[in-house]
């Protein structure tokens, strides 16, 4: 376990708690999706008898099926049936199908989703129907609480389940939140804990790094420089400017440098050569921009690995050979944002 799961589970009493409402304060990439893990198998012991379900969310489509990913994989050993459903707003027959199967050996006992569509579910009278008790809610992101619209609807949700669910229990997981005592307290005025763990830890050693272009005398190039900002440690900070190889200088003009995402592409063309380079941009439509940058940089890989391939195959048959996507796979490119489907 790393530090922050040992000092959560063991030494701040989680792996035995028996609280009700528990808050977990602890920083990004500590591992709070294994300590939930811990947490549900411990309801799912604890209301066995009664086939009790856990509900665990998640704030996007793509972190719900991420963790959906995660604990069916984690979980399969030990023979923990974990389902997702769709953020949209509706109950389709699929699902409907799928919540309420009465075989014990196929029903769900992780339902992962956002809180907009369990509480859609509840509303609905999903529990009664289902016919086995909510017993624990995890919530991924609970920071969000904060969030002035999303926010309300989630401490909405968290009291209606706290009113009307009674064997339900709660794990909020954040990596920064002010009040954990006062939420945890509010979810529970007699059984409640919260966990914040001040630890000088971090999951890696991590540079933060300025890069700026700077124009070549006498000719209408540029390079780059590279100014450290941020470090995790004291001894990884440089004071001087660092010069990358000008050899592996992409072939861009001043005039082509003159937006935030043409030197992010141009610094990731530069760092690829050391490994995988994930580049992010404030908006979906940006980061179409970036990628297509990186390809007029880019030589076309010879020969695709075979995977590569075959999800170009499947890109082509879905969506078409003339989506944008399909060419950039050729140069080792991707693109991800939140518009795109399952």
């Amino acid at each position: 376990m790393l530090p922050p799961q040992r000092k959560a589970l063991r030494e701040a009493g989680l792996l035995g708690s028996s609280r009700r409402a528990i808050v977990v304060n602890l920083p990004t990439s500590s591992g709070k999706t294994f300590i939930a893990e811990f947490r549900i198998l411990q309801a799912l012991n604890q209301f066995d008898k009664e086939q009790g379900w856990v509900a665990y969310l998640a704030p996007t489509r793509a972190l719900v099926n991420q963790i959906c990913s995660r604990l069916r994989r984690d979980f399969r050993p030990v023979d923990i049936n974990v389902e997702q459903v769709s953020p949209v707003l509706e109950i389709d027959a699929l699902e409907a199908g799928l919540l309420t199967a009465g075989d014990p050996t196929t029903a769900f006992r992780v339902l992962v989703t956002t809180p907009e569509k369990l509480d859609l579910l509840l509303r609905s009278g999903w529990e009664e129907k289902i016919g086995r008790p909510l017993t624990l809610v995890v919530v991924d992101e609970a920071h969000n609480l904060s969030h002035k619209g999303r926010g309300m609807r989630l401490e909405l949700l968290l009291a209606t389940i706290n009113r009307e669910c009674r064997y339900a229990q709660f794990l909020l997981l954040t990596p920064f939140i002010p009040n954990a005592g006062e939420i945890a307290k509010w979810l529970d005025t007699e059984s409640h804990q919260d966990i914040e763990l001040d630890i000088d830890w971090k999951p890696n050693d991590r540079t933060v790094v300025l890069s700026q272009p700077v124009p070549e005398a006498g000719h209408n190039q540029f390079r780059l420089l590279f100014e450290t900002l941020v470090t995790t440690r004291g001894t990884l900070a440089v004071p001087e400017k660092l010069v990358p190889d000008s050899t592996r200088l992409p072939p861009l003009r001043r005039s082509d440098i003159g937006t935030a995402s043409k030197v992010a592409a141009a610094t990731a063309h530069l760092l690829k050569r050391r490994g995988p380079v994930i580049v992010l941009s404030q908006r979906p439509d940006w980061t179409w921009s970036i990628a297509e940058t990186l390809v007029n940089l880019s030589t076309p890989i010879r020969i695709p690995h075979e995977d590569v391939q075959l999800v170009k195959r499947y890109l082509a048959a879905e969506v078409g050979a003339s989506f944008r996507l399909c060419g950039l796979l050729d140069y080792g490119g991707w693109v991800h944002h939140a518009g795109w489907p399952d």
